[in-house]
């Protein structure tokens, strides 16, 4: 075991992310099966692993709907994934946009020689990065379809099991599946979730910052600020009101040049900045009040506001989720990037999901807290395959070690 996997990596969790390999020579990784309305994050190298779970264990349907899919590095992989499940027996359909066939030319060759239904778009601009398998669990998020999304960027999606959800992003991509135009408005009121379409998300994303009361935490890849379009010039113009009044509000945003005037302007009204230089920042992320989370695609720009762009962010109201996502803001609000390699997990209701990121099969220790209660569970983790642990009750926290025993 090499040094690195026998240094002891303490992650305060209520995130995580997994990075991984599934081998075409290792067995069928376990069913994942979220309970009943559970949500997961799933955060940058998190992505591969659950995504490759979920399509080895369908066992109906596959619906994908991409603004590309390379086939080269690990995106390959969920290539070859979708079409082993083709020929299992699994339908399996994918729309990817036709403005970046270039990027998608070999991806889509192979699936289509392999049987599966695949087309490209026709229609408005396909930005949005989502999967259904079986009509009613739904991944969703900041992923790309990429090498450089699957192993390299800072990134966020998040896994719903949920059909009424998951019932609204099944008809996004039938209307994008029959003539490639969203037909109506998707945005949906779901309970505690929230679907929303691009061009509705200024205003759900403006209103939240107006009645926050305590923080906001935001991380995007763009956030253009253009002081003539109101949409997004608004929601600067407000976190610095909320600054102003005593609000804890922080904005963490890549550091392309797209977004230095945002980052000049919130300085200039006192707001916490900080721009990522040593990793590309992909994430769409903001959490409102230690309550409110969104999750998305969906980029703070003109062009992803309109109707005929496709795009779509979750708003979460749950304050367990909402613990997860403030952690992952927070470690890369210091470390420009997630630390814990090669042990991660992630936290759900009643399930914790171990994925050991390395090369070879490890011992973890994990330690989970339920009211004050610890339990210590020691757990051997095969490399790059999921492990579902269920847990009795719903955990306020879970430590996370490599080695047995170790976990203080």
């Amino acid at each position: 075991m090499s040094r690195l996997v026998k240094r002891v990596l303490t992650i305060a969790l209520v995130l995580a992310s997994v990075v991984a390999a599934l081998y075409m020579n290792t067995p069928r990784s376990p069913p994942l099966r979220p309970t009943i309305g559970d949500l997961y994050l799933v955060p940058n190298r998190a992505y591969l692993p659950i995504a490759l779970s979920l399509i080895e264990n369908a066992t109906k349907s596959i619906h994908c709907v991409y603004m590309y899919m390379r086939d080269d590095g690990d995106a390959s992989r969920l290539v070859d994934a979708l079409i082993e499940a083709r020929e299992r027996g699994i339908s399996v359909s994918v729309v990817l946009e036709g403005d970046l066939s270039e990027e998608s030319s070999s991806a889509y060759s192979r699936l289509k020689a392999a049987g599966v239904s695949v087309r490209y778009d026709g229609g408005g601009f396909v930005h949005a990065k989502f999967m259904i398998v079986d009509g009613r669990i739904l991944l969703i998020g900041s992923h790309n379809i990429s090498p450089y999304a699957l192993a390299l960027n800072n990134e966020l999606s998040i896994l719903v099991e949920n059909e009424s959800v998951a019932s609204v992003m099944e008809g996004v991509f039938a209307d994008l599946w029959e003539d490639g135009v969203l037909d109506a408005d998707h945005t949906s009121y779901l309970g505690s979730v929230m679907v929303v379409q691009g061009v509705d998300l200024p205003k759900v994303l403006l209103n939240a910052i107006r009645d926050a009361r305590s923080n906001i935490s935001m991380m995007y890849y763009t956030f253009k600020y253009y002081g003539d379009f109101p949409p997004t010039d608004s929601m600067v113009e407000e976190l610095i009101n909320a600054s102003a009044a005593g609000l804890d509000v922080r904005v963490y945003l890549d550091g392309r040049r797209t977004n230095s005037r945002t980052a000049e302007v919130l300085r200039g009204g006192n707001v916490s900045v900080r721009e990522s230089q040593q990793v590309i920042t992909h994430t769409k992320l903001a959490i409102v009040d230690g309550r409110t989370v969104f999750v998305g695609d969906t980029n703070l720009a003109k062009s992803y506001f309109y109707d005929d762009t496709v795009s779509f962010t979750l708003v979460v109201n749950d304050t367990r989720l909402a613990q997860q996502a403030q952690a992952y803001f927070n470690q890369i609000w210091v470390n420009g990037k997630l630390l814990g390699f090669p042990a991660y997990a992630i936290l759900g209701k009643k399930n914790l999901l171990l994925v050991n990121a390395g090369s070879v099969t490890i011992d973890v220790t994990v330690v989970i807290s339920v009211d004050g209660n610890e339990t210590v569970k020691e757990i051997t983790l095969p490399p790059g395959r999921p492990v579902v642990e269920v847990l009795p009750e719903e955990p306020r926290a879970v430590r996370l070690t490599l080695g047995k025993g170790e976990a203080g």
